[in-house]
């Protein structure tokens, strides 16, 4: 159950009372959301601050010029920088999994191809991969 000062949404099904406190957030908050909650270890109760889509601005826990490790704001913009000729997945990298899913496809693509050829050689400049991070 997510609770915000307006409403409440019920993660199981996205139903909604009163204002979804979602809505700022990217569409795949509720997600991210419930895929902590499946942890063997999720928090009984994860507090999270609001975030402002307009100014792009939330509110630490911390007396830190930034952070981290909350739902919204440009610090959940992750990407990953890797040479051009690797090969990316179609659908966006969700979670530290999916990353280190790719990585090492990539670390077994590297010995197939034999010790002579790296694909961490780049023969072209690098993209990134646009995660969707909660905002």
């Amino acid at each position: 159950m997510v609770l915000g000062a307006q409403g409440a949404q019920r993660l199981r099904d996205g139903h909604v009372d009163g204002v979804d406190p979602l809505a700022t957030f990217s569409a795949g908050a509720g997600g991210r959301l419930r895929r902590a909650d499946s942890f063997r270890h999720a928090p009984d109760i994860l507090v999270n601050s609001f975030y402002d889509p307009v100014t792009e601005e939330g509110c630490a826990f911390e007396e830190l010029i930034s952070f981290h490790g909350g739902m919204g704001g440009p610090q959940t913009r992750a990407f990953l920088l890797h040479p051009a000729q690797l090969p990316v997945p179609a659908e966006p990298l969700v979670g530290p999994e999916a990353i280190n899913e790719l990585l090492r496809s990539w670390r077994v693509s590297a010995r197939t191809r034999g010790s002579d050829e790296s694909p961490l050689t780049a023969t072209s400049a690098p993209s990134p991969i646009a995660s969707t991070a909660a905002r």
